[in-house]
Formats: structure tokens, C-alpha cells, sequence
């Protein structure tokens, strides 16, 4: 178009679900969330989330990968390992059963859950204690924004997305940022966390807290509606 003035870029904040999509929680996802919570709370499970429509960009693979590791790290430990999200494109982006041969590789067979779609996620974070970003190339996620405003500690990849430079500059990247695709030193981060649980409440605080100031709608929205005059001055201009 030949307009040659640079694009600010700005962190969104966290978009809020309409009361009637939380209110359009089906019985069968219901039922999904209750056994979650069983899970969680009669069964003392630690849960790790990952979140979003289960495609290849958002890297499944790279997530059991990681649950893999993890559970090796860990065998006596109770977890479950949690993708919520639309998984009907699973069959479609991946060859069949790779991902079910990956899950019994790892052992994973009884504490591996793909639960579908949730319309109020909300519940699902609330019940999780810590979110793996695996995706391969994902800008910045709004899943990671909703788990970091639920004091979740948050663990990605570098170079996959916009988060690492954000966790470094808060003093977390030796905590939250795992190597290239390294699903290996993802699980080794997150096995650290669980160990340790000063790490753990610090991390979550510090995140909560990037996550309320760096990540706020109201003032995304304020900053798009400053820039239009501008916009439209240099618009007219050129």
C-alpha cells in the first residue's frame, strides 16, 4: 500500500468469556470439570495444562513429549496431564494413531486426558497448577495470559513466541523459558517447580503480577483509541 510508518506493537489483555458463553457450559463438559476435580482433590493429582485447539502449530506432540519426561522424572508422583481445547483436528493434522502411540510410549495411558472444548476454561485453570506452552510458533497466546491471571507458573519454548522475552525481563527465564523445541528441558523445568515450592509461589507471584500490569484490556483498548488521530492524520497525509 506504500505506507512506510512502523506498526506499534501491543500486549493484549485478557479477554473475558460473555456471561452467556459461562453459562453455555454443556452437561456433558460438566461432567468433564467434576471429574477434574475429583482428580485434583480426592485423588490429590498435580495438574499440568496445556490449552487451546489440539493442532499441529500448538504442538501436541511436543507436550506428551514433555508429560513423558516429566513422568520419568517422577514415577511415584500423582499427575495428570491435561490438553483442553477442540480436539477434532487431531486426525486430521497428525498421522492416525501417532499420538496415541506416543502416549503408550511414554506409559502415559492412565494419566493423559485430551477433555475437549470447555466454554468456561475458567474452572479448568482454577483447578491446574502449572501451564506448558509447547506450541511451535504461536505469537502471544491468550492462554498463557489467562493462566498467568490465575497465579499459574507458566513454562514455554524460546523462539516460539513473544513470552520469553517477557519472562527474561521479569528475572524468569532460567525458570519459565525451555530450549528450542527441548521437551527434555521443559520437563526438567517444570519437575524443578514441583520440587520447590518457594520457586513455585514466587514464580506464580511474579507472573500474577506481569500478567495484571502488562496484560490489561482496558488499557490496550485506551492505547488503540489514542493512536486512531494519528493514524488517520498519516493516512490522509500519504
Amino acid at each position: 500500500l506504500g505506507i512506510s510508518y512502523p506498526f506499534p506493537v501491543l500486549a493484549q489483555g485478557k479477554s473475558e468469556a460473555p456471561c452467556t458463553l459461562r453459562q453455555s457450559v454443556t452437561d456433558e463438559e460438566i461432567q468433564r470439570i467434576e471429574w477434574l476435580r475429583r482428580q485434583k482433590i480426592e485423588h490429590k493429582e498435580i495438574i499440568i495444562l496445556a490449552a487451546g485447539l489440539a493442532q499441529y502449530r500448538k504442538g501436541v506432540d511436543f507436550f506428551i513429549r514433555a508429560a513423558g519426561e516429566i513422568k520419568k522424572a517422577l514415577p511415584t508422583q500423582k499427575i495428570r496431564f491435561i490438553w483442553a481445547g477442540d480436539s477434532s483436528s487431531v486426525k486430521r493434522e497428525y498421522s492416525t494413531g501417532i499420538l496415541e502411540f506416543q502416549i503408550a510410549h511414554y506409559g502415559l495411558e492412565n494419566c493423559f486426558n485430551f477433555i475437549g472444548h470447555i466454554s468456561d476454561i475458567d474452572k479448568i485453570y482454577d483447578l491446574s497448577d502449572m501451564l506448558l506452552l509447547t506450541s511451535i510458533l504461536d505469537p502471544l497466546p491468550g492462554t498463557v495470559i489467562e493462566a498467568m491471571s490465575h497465579k499459574l507458573p507458566v513454562i514455554c519454548f524460546e523462539g516460539c513466541s513473544g513470552f520469553p522475552e517477557i519472562f527474561r525481563d521479569a528475572n524468569l527465564g532460567d525458570v519459565c523459558v525451555a530450549k528450542y523445541l527441548d521437551a527434555k528441558d521443559m520437563a526438567q523445568k517444570a519437575v524443578t517447580l514441583m520440587a520447590d515450592s518457594c520457586l513455585y509461589q514466587d514464580t506464580s507471584s511474579k507472573l500474577f503480577s506481569i500478567a495484571q500490569q502488562k496484560f490489561d484490556m482496558r488499557n490496550y483498548v485506551d492505547e488503540i483509541l489514542k493512536m486512531v488521530p494519528q493514524v488517520k492524520n498519516r493516512l490522509i497525509q500519504e
